[in-house]
């Protein structure tokens, strides 16, 4: 009778987290008020869980399923007073840069994000957007500063794809604990594409410290580049090439032709412009994002 009443009680705090979440009553509690309810019932819900694993350890109960209620995508638009996993996502790809952190320590903080979206999300939202204007104008033609939209989010959510494709997915530039003697510096950065726009099948140089003489990765939204060198650890020229054309710009009948000519012979429509988010992988970890535009 009891493990029934515990599993009851645990599927009622579940549903009660679940229309929190979803159903947000504009009258009926403040903004932190919200966030302080749907935090304590979450930990009624792990406190349930950990109950729940004990007694099936000992025999007594079946284990419950493990729910997710973390996002994995933004998929809203996320401004100023909004709550939710997205806006821990958020927060979590914000801080992958030192330049866009949430907040050097504390609440906000590499380690401690949080599902609200306050004033120093929304700055560091604005740091963002200042730091990649040109590419996400190129994607959306428009900037609201603050607010995660059109171009913004498109240009995260690129990030937070490359990430997930990555095995290395958290940047958090420490030293090894091993000296490499192949590596000049003993912090992975990427700090500058040059040239930062260019046309079809370009040839850029990264710019940056801690790349590997003889190997490193170079990832792209739409390529893998391994095993690429680096002369003196502080640069690596690359030439973008790749068949794989972002359906969106040219249309289905464009797309068959240039897909069954040489690449030497495609010519794509006048006036496309795209972002590519480039970052580079070797045995130091995964280094800082940087934006390379295709223009046409």
């Amino acid at each position: 009778m009891y493990n029934k009443r515990m599993k009851k009680n645990f599927l009622i705090i579940l549903s009660l987290v679940f229309c929190f979440y979803i159903i947000t009553p504009a009258n009926a509690q403040s903004i932190s008020e919200l966030e302080k309810t749907i935090q304590a019932l979450l930990s009624q819900v792990e406190s349930l869980r950990a109950q729940l694993g004990a007694l099936s350890s000992s025999g007594q109960v079946a284990v419950m399923p493990t729910f997710s209620l973390v996002a994995t995508s933004l998929t809203r638009n996320l401004y100023f007073g909004l709550s939710g996993t997205d806006v821990l996502l958020l927060q979590k790809t914000l801080n992958l840069d030192t330049d866009t952190m949430v907040s050097a320590n504390g609440a906000g903080s590499r380690g401690n994000e949080t599902t609200y979206f306050g004033k120093a999300t929304e700055n560091a939202v604005k740091r963002f957007q200042n730091k990649n204007k040109k590419e996400i104008l190129s994607i959306s033609g428009a900037i609201r500063d603050g607010v995660v939209d059109a171009g913004t989010k498109t240009l995260l959510q690129n990030m937070i794809a490359l990430k997930n494709e990555s095995k290395n997915t958290v940047i958090n530039n420490t030293l090894p604990t091993k000296s490499k003697p192949d590596i000049a510096k003993e912090t992975l950065v990427l700090e500058k594409i040059t040239p930062e726009t260019g046309g079809f099948q370009p040839t850029i140089t990264l710019i940056g410290n801690g790349f590997n003489r003889t190997s490193n990765t170079v990832h792209t939204t739409y390529d893998i580049y391994e095993n690429v060198p680096s002369a003196d650890g502080k640069t690596i020229t690359l030439k973008l090439v790749s068949e794989k054309f972002p359906a969106s710009y040219v249309n289905n009948e464009e797309r068959q032709n240039a897909m069954n000519e040489p690449m030497s012979e495609f010519v794509a429509p006048a006036g496309i412009s795209f972002p590519i988010p480039v970052f580079v992988v070797n045995e130091l970890g995964t280094s800082t994002i940087m934006v390379y535009v295709v223009s046409y």
